[in-house]
């Protein structure tokens, strides 16, 4: 034990090793801010069981990604009673809805259009 302390090298590694157990802890924080969990507890967490604890918060799925699928999810797929038009914007489905011999339907705004035009007259949206 004596060599370890003797001269400046076991003090340098003294310092080494209480900056990096004192680095996990802040590091899971951000982390855990950065996926939307609680970053008092996950600082603890680290704190405590240092490098187990930080994989296990970059590990856990992100809670932010969650909630922006479920608001896509929302805004884009109808409910199965909706009704054949649909005036959303958000609408993945294309503005052309049906060719009819010489003319085709915007999906917009259901207005029937020459086959040779390329926008709506109605509404302006591009076939």
């Amino acid at each position: 034990m004596n060599y370890f302390f003797s001269g400046g090298t076991g003090i340098i590694v003294l310092i080494v090793v209480i900056i990096y157990w004192l680095a996990i802890p802040f590091f899971g924080r951000w982390v855990a801010i950065e996926k939307g969990y609680s970053s008092t507890i996950w600082f603890w967490l680290c704190f405590f069981f240092g490098t187990f604890a930080l994989i296990a918060i970059c590990g856990a799925p992100n809670k932010y990604n969650e909630k922006l699928l479920n608001e896509i999810n929302q805004n884009t797929i109808k409910p199965k009673n909706s009704s054949a038009v649909d005036n959303n914007i958000n609408n993945p489905v294309p503005i052309v809805r049906r060719v009819q011999g010489d003319s085709w339907i915007c999906k917009k705004c259901d207005e029937v259009n020459n086959a040779n035009s390329s926008s709506c007259k109605g509404c302006g949206e591009y076939r």
